[in-house]
């Protein structure tokens, strides 16, 4: 029994190791993908299918080969293959072009992440049978010591990664620290064997070792080179993972201007002209004739902050108005003083909440609620899309209030369910005084920022002057030339979406691909 601590140690580790590699790669494939039950899924499956097959060649080659030497190889091969690939991860999933929310996540967490988690489920099986041959008559307690051991090693593993490590290192120092802790486990192991059997471990085995460590340390390397490279050409101010995105701020040129942008994931969240207060984005040099839809408003919700230009513009134009913003994400706020102009005022108040949490705690009313969380790349939160979710949006405006939401969806004739329809078909119903601007030119189906502005009152006062002309970058136009009836975007197979029943993820797919 002298190993028996040492190979319950080894269980725990290598059981914390694995929810360390299964949450790292959901938040890196997020970054590509966004944080969609696409990414969730796939990734999830691929661990547990790697470690079900490692389970089941390992009980064999355990009954095989019961040698500690054979294990401990395995751990430090596991750790040398994890290294590898997940810098080679990090190379391909940054620059490149995601192809499909279906099915390339689950192939990329395929490639690059079922080799080192099968190997790691070759352990436990491994670990029971050295242990029962010492002890066959505590079969059935050491089997319940290695599940207890390897179990708990996943409860630490994952609380630590969600807590500590992935706020504070990141995902690229995650990967790095978590595969050579493993290689020192399993070179550990590796002496902790030879000291028992008082024989020098075999120079061929030290040789290959450290070739496999210099090569996955040569490919961490290169990655780190092609990653800065990539950086490099957009002038990267400051990337970090936040709780719930990765988050990178950038400068580059927009309209052949300096500009600054927040990249969230996948999705180009905010953006400014540096030292001008002009607006950037199409969309939003809207909100101040959205904004003037409400007589001198006093008061304003805003859901989802990003980089704060919403509220920042709002200020400019109503100093005396207060604000509130709920954004999920706890560093925006600073980030947006640091690197967006923002200036500190006692009227803007941030909540760290999310939108619909917020809503159901407060009990203020709004003159306007401003909805701008639907583009987290390729990811529309579904609790934010469905009836009862509106029904409080409602619930918070001020009898004359107006609600506005920015929403990424195209105008789309071909018939059939769709997102944006089932989206609209949605908000209809609990508000029927509704309007939707599309902010591409009149007719294009495109993919596009669509304003969709609506009143609990009946009123039209939440409707924009239908021939009041406005400059954008392909020139001028009016109000009535943009604007869009509901129906026209609603089709037979279209449903409301409700907490119980939504297909928003499974019809974001559709849409966007």
């Amino acid at each position: 029994m002298r190993m028996s601590w040492f190979y319950f140690f080894t269980v725990f580790w290598s059981g914390a190791a694995v929810l360390v590699v299964e949450i790292s790669a959901i938040r890196l494939l997020s970054i590509q993908f966004g944080s969609s039950l696409t990414v969730l899924s796939g990734v999830l499956a691929v661990i547990l299918f790697a470690l079900s097959c490692g389970y089941f060649l390992g009980g064999k080659l355990a009954d095989y080969r019961p040698s500690r030497r054979l294990l401990y190889t395995l751990i430090t091969a596991a750790g040398i293959t994890l290294l590898a690939l997940s810098s080679l991860a990090l190379t391909v999933t940054h620059p490149a072009h995601s192809i499909g929310t279906t099915s390339s996540p689950l192939t990329l967490a395929f490639f690059f992440f079922f080799l080192p988690a099968f190997i790691l489920g070759i352990d436990s099986p491994f670990v029971t049978k050295l242990l029962t041959l010492t002890t066959p008559e505590r079969e059935g307690a050491l089997v319940g010591l290695v599940f207890f051991w390897s179990t708990l090693g996943s409860i630490v593993g994952s609380l630590s990664t969600g807590f500590v490590l992935l706020p504070q290192l990141g995902v690229e120092a995650t990967f790095f620290w978590t595969s050579c802790s493993l290689v020192v486990l399993g070179v550990l192991g590796l002496g902790v064997d030879a000291l028992l059997r008082r024989e020098p471990p075999q120079e061929s085995l030290v040789i290959g070792l450290l070739v496999g460590v210099a090569l996955a340390g040569a490919l961490t390397l290169g990655s780190r080179d092609l990653s800065a490279q990539f950086a490099s050409e957009r002038q990267v101010l400051h990337r970090s993972d936040g709780f719930y995105s990765h988050l990178m701020i950038f400068d580059s040129e927009r309209e052949g201007r300096p500009a600054r942008f927040l990249k969230r994931e996948t999705n180009l969240s905010s953006g400014i002209f540096v030292g001008s207060e002009d607006i950037l984005f199409e969309y939003t040099k809207f909100m101040p004739y959205q904004i003037d839809a409400v007589e001198t408003p006093e008061s304003l919700l805003v859901i989802g902050g990003g980089a704060y230009t919403i509220p920042k513009a709002i200020l400019e134009r109503y100093p005396s108005i207060r604000i509130d913003v709920a954004e999920l994400e706890p560093s925006l706020l600073e980030l947006a003083q640091t690197y967006f102009e923002l200036p500190a005022s006692e009227q803007l108040t941030n909540h760290v909440a999310d939108g619909r949490q917020f809503l159901k705690t407060t009990s203020a009313q709004y003159d306007v609620i401003y909805l701008d969380a639907f583009n987290s790349g390729h990811y529309v939160p579904p609790h934010l899309v469905t009836k009862e979710y509106f029904s409080l949006v409602r619930s918070r405006l001020t009898p004359d209030g107006v609600l506005i939401i920015n929403f990424i969806g195209t105008v789309d004739e071909r018939g059939g369910a769709s997102l944006t329809g089932s989206f609209t078909k949605t908000v209809a119903a609990v508000f029927p005084n509704l309007v939707v601007y599309q902010t591409d030119v009149p007719g294009s189906t495109r993919k596009q920022n669509l304003l969709y502005q609506a009143a609990a009152a009946a009123t039209d006062r939440y409707t924009l002057p239908a021939t009041t002309t406005f400059s954008t970058v392909r020139g001028e136009r009016t109000f009535g030339s943009i604007m869009l009836e509901p129906a026209a975007l609603i089709h037979a197979d279209d449903e409301i979406f409700t907490d119980d029943r939504s297909k928003a993820e499974l019809l974001t797919a559709q849409e966007r691909w």
